[in-house]
């Protein structure tokens, strides 16, 4: 029995042209992808540097609340450890009553609290009576700060009641800056 061999010319197969077209548009589409995803990468870590701002200002902010509710007044200036805190449109000092293990009230006894900058951190300095439960020390709040603007509702700080806080962070992303503002306005209950 005699069997017909396949000749070559009756094989069908890929031309080099169609070859060459169908590796151009996968390499197309491979380098959209790429790009999508390097977009999509970049568009992640600036919103995360956003979200990690939003928080730190959140909880800076709600620390000058918490303890402008306590105090009973914001004080012109204060010398602790040798150096002088002296409050302006970048710096709180406020006088804050000592209190004791149970969280009452020592009367006639005072704590400080300072708010201040530096380069781009802004710090909380407490300094605590002798009979007071509070901790003296100092806490970093923030390290992504640009400008902080404290502006009272009187013209001298000392009889403010209302103290308007204005924070404007700055992280960088590789190429890209994420900014965000936060302002709020704090009462002191006390006065």
């Amino acid at each position: 029995m005699k069997t017909n061999p396949i000749s070559y010319s009756n094989r069908r197969g890929f031309t080099i042209t169609e070859m060459l077209v169908t590796v151009a548009l996968f390499a197309l589409i491979i380098s959209a992808l790429v790009a999508l995803y390097q977009g999509y990468s970049t568009l992640f870590v600036s919103e995360q540097k956003l979200f990690t701002m939003r928080t730190s200002a959140n909880i800076a902010i709600t620390k000058i609340e918490q303890d402008t509710l306590q105090a009973n007044r914001v004080v012109a200036s204060r010398v602790i450890s040798g150096t002088t805190y002296t409050t302006g449109s970048s710096m709180l000092v406020l006088e804050l009553p000592s209190i004791d293990v149970s969280g009452g009230i020592i009367s006639d006894t005072f704590d400080h609290v300072v708010f201040y900058v530096s380069g781009a951190i802004l710090y909380r300095l407490t300094e605590a009576n002798l009979a007071s439960a509070r901790q003296s020390g100092i806490k970093q709040l923030l390290d992504t700060l640009s400008a902080l603007t404290l502006s009272y509702d009187t013209g001298d700080p000392t009889e403010a009641s209302r103290i308007t806080v204005d924070l404007v962070l700055l992280a960088q992303s590789g190429q890209s800056n994420s900014q965000f503002h936060f302002q709020q306005n704090v009462y002191l209950r006390n006065k």
